[in-house]
């Protein structure tokens, strides 16, 4: 390629030519990784990501192409068990991420007397609330952003917020926030994966 200045092959070649390369007695920095997300689904694992380059090796693995979903499904729900095969079979890069279903729900609790607590104690673990409507929504975002010089990012956010509010005067008496965030930086020498979670709650007093 005159352009890139460098020598081309497909991607069903790789493995070949890694081979060849390393019987030559050269040593080889392998930076050609499908970058692949596993999803838990209703009927099993769901696969995205770049899936294009490996869809061969995603298909002799027993996988199925889901237009509407555009990835590809597994009829198994051990995530982990095939997170370790798709690395092995496919030298891919892997990521394990819950389903981002959007989705609102509401529920009415049942009636039942607040239990008094103590001036400067904190309320811990489930509580009942008299007449509460909770509402449960989820949301999700996705960035990627290449560099010239061969470097990206890709972080992906997901946010499940629980609000419970009073029936009577519909005013918020308790707000729960839990942020999953998974950050993928690469360079030229490495890959830095980052994980964070954060989990905030606000009670009226």
């Amino acid at each position: 390629d005159a352009t890139l200045k460098a020598w081309r092959w497909d991607f069903d070649e790789k493995r070949s030519v890694l081979a060849g390369l390393k019987k030559l007695g050269l040593e080889v920095q392998d930076r050609a990784k499908a970058h692949l997300v596993i999803q838990r689904g209703s009927t099993g694992l769901l696969v995205t990501g770049e899936t294009f380059y490996v869809k061969t090796g995603l298909r002799e693995a027993g996988a199925t192409w889901e237009p509407k979903l555009k990835g590809w499904v597994f009829d198994q729900h051990d995530d982990l068990a095939l997170q370790k095969a798709l690395k092995k079979t496919l030298e891919a890069e892997v990521t394990v991420t819950p389903t981002p279903t959007p989705r609102a729900e509401l529920m009415v609790l049942p009636q039942a007397d607040l239990v008094p607590t103590p001036a400067g104690r904190r309320l811990v673990g489930k509580q009942t609330v008299k007449g509460a409507i909770c509402k449960t929504s989820m949301t999700s975002r996705k960035k990627n952003v290449s560099k010239a010089d061969g470097s990206g990012e890709v972080s992906e956010t997901h946010t499940k917020r629980r609000e419970v509010k009073c029936a009577k005067t519909k005013k918020a008496l308790e707000t729960n926030t839990v942020t999953r965030q998974t950050r993928r930086q690469e360079t030229k020498n490495q890959v830095i994966e980052t994980r964070t979670l954060v989990v905030k709650r606000v009670r009226r007093k």
